[in-house]
């Protein structure tokens, strides 16, 4: 005989040897010969998981472990090809023990009721969802299971450590999904540098975190006392994540990411709106083509209705990329090189850095790179106009400035020309002194009062 048939028949003996040892002691459940094996093990699949349910797998764990123990060699069989009889034996076998286990923890259950509530709360609360939680139950189960033939002799002591065990698993369970989001973000942003670049967030984000984690240990079973701080603490903490993405390792100041962040946030509130009136206007159309059969009066109302609903829709597009633009924007200039903001369907930027020579138009040299930025956020936008609005202070005649701020307007509108931006979309007004932002009886006033402001209004973009 081959080695390969020593230890093939060693290991059959073995498994004789183990089988008898767990069938002798127990007589195996009457199971007609003529039953469907595959409609058995469905009813013992079922069987099984409403002893998880009722605790037995905790209360008679040998007895219910050789249940599923018999009811997996039931399937290995069938799917093996065996014949019926075989997989029907198996499946008596995982009957009886199933059987025997559910008579015993009912005989056990009144012994531990409170610690069987505890961890009832525990698996409701989703313990074996989260692997941490899932391995701490699955180590006082052990326990528990040690001491399952020996309920009766647990001390008060022992039953309220079991409780308070189940009771913490509960807890963590509920914290880990309110908030292990949360946590995990900022953990995340912790190891990424916030504390250097996000110091601000970063301290919003924990501060809310710790409300909302007190918030859940005083009231773990009343949700609703805990909802909106932990609400506000994912908040806090995607908030965070974001800002520290947007300041690029530094790159950009905290201030600045946050801006535009909250710019983002109001973007993709828009963007949810017009998904929503997408779907609207499609249901609208179907409608409309079910009812064009004879009601050509209320076809031309209808067709109305929808052209309007699309205008406001092309308007929403236009203003999302409006928003997104002055975001952007917004992080590419300076305070001291630009002041960027949206007056109402137009992107205004009111240029600070420009420095003409007293009283002339020729356009300094310095002043390139800042104009440069300017003319990539207008073809950004694919500008239906380009208007240049020139403004001096009050020193002189009315005259006299009307005529060099045109000439300062028309010098940076032809440099937008000469650098891309078609001719016919360009305006240009000499304003003089007509709006000044500050007064002109100080030297700092004058000084804010000369400026240029340079008017986008996008393509499509309706006006008000």
């Amino acid at each position: 005989m081959t080695m390969k048939h020593l230890v093939s028949s060693a290991l059959l003996t073995i498994a004789t040897v183990a089988i008898f040892s767990c069938t002798s002691s127990i007589k195996k459940a009457d199971i007609p010969a003529s039953a469907n094996a595959n409609e058995e093990i469905t009813k013992m699949d079922q069987a099984i998981g409403q002893g998880y349910a009722n605790q037995v797998d905790v209360l008679a764990s040998k007895e219910f472990d050789k249940s599923r123990a018999y009811l997996k060699d039931a399937k290995k069989d069938l799917a093996d090809g065996d014949d019926n009889s075989d997989v029907l034996e198996s499946v008596a076998y995982s009957k009886a023990f199933l059987d025997r286990a559910t008579e015993l923890a009912t005989g056990r259950r009144a012994q531990a009721v409170g610690i069987l509530e505890a961890r009832t709360k525990a698996l409701n609360a989703g313990a074996k969802k989260y692997p941490f939680t899932e391995k701490q139950l699955s180590k006082i189960d052990e326990k528990l299971m040690g001491k399952s033939e020996k309920l009766d002799k647990l001390t008060a002591v022992d039953i309220s450590e079991y409780q308070t065990d189940y009771s913490n698993i509960e807890l963590a369970t509920i914290e880990e999904s309110q908030l292990g989001r949360a946590r995990t973000l900022i953990d995340a942003a912790r190891e990424d540098g916030a504390r250097r670049e996000a110091p601000i967030a970063l301290k919003a984000a924990e501060v809310d975190y710790k409300t909302a984690e007190g918030l859940i240990r005083a009231n773990r079973n009343l949700r609703d006392n805990y909802f909106q701080a932990v609400t506000t603490a994912n908040r806090s903490a995607l908030f965070l994540a974001a800002v520290l993405a947007e300041t690029n390792d530094g790159k950009v100041s905290e201030s600045v990411a946050s801006k535009v962040v909250l710019q983002n946030n109001r973007i993709e509130k828009m963007a949810a709106q017009l998904d929503a009136a997408d779907v609207q206007l499609n249901a609208e159309k179907m409608r409309l083509n079910e009812a064009i059969a004879g009601q050509s009066g209320e076809l031309a109302r209808q067709n109305q209705e929808l052209a309007r609903k699309n205008s406001q829709l092309n308007k929403a597009n236009a203003t999302i990329d409006l928003q997104q633009t002055l975001a952007r924007a917004q992080a590419e200039f300076s305070s001291d090189e630009a002041e960027v903001f949206q007056q109402g369907n137009n992107l205004v930027i009111r240029l600070k850095q420009i420095q003409f020579p007293s009283g002339r138009a020729e356009l300094p040299t310095a002043a390139m790179p800042i104009l440069a930025k300017v003319r990539d956020v207008a073809q950004e936008l694919g500008p239906k106009s380009v208007r240049v609005e020139g403004h001096t202070d009050s020193l002189g005649t009315e005259s006299v400035n009307k005529t060099l701020s045109q000439s300062r307007a028309q010098t940076i509108a032809n440099y937008f020309s000469e650098n891309g931006i078609d001719r016919a979309k360009l305006e240009t007004e000499g304003m003089s002194f007509s709006k000044p932002l500050a007064t002109n009886k100080t030297k700092e006033g004058r000084a804010q009062n000369r400026r240029v402001d340079v008017i986008i209004t996008p393509e499509g973009m309706i006006q008000e």
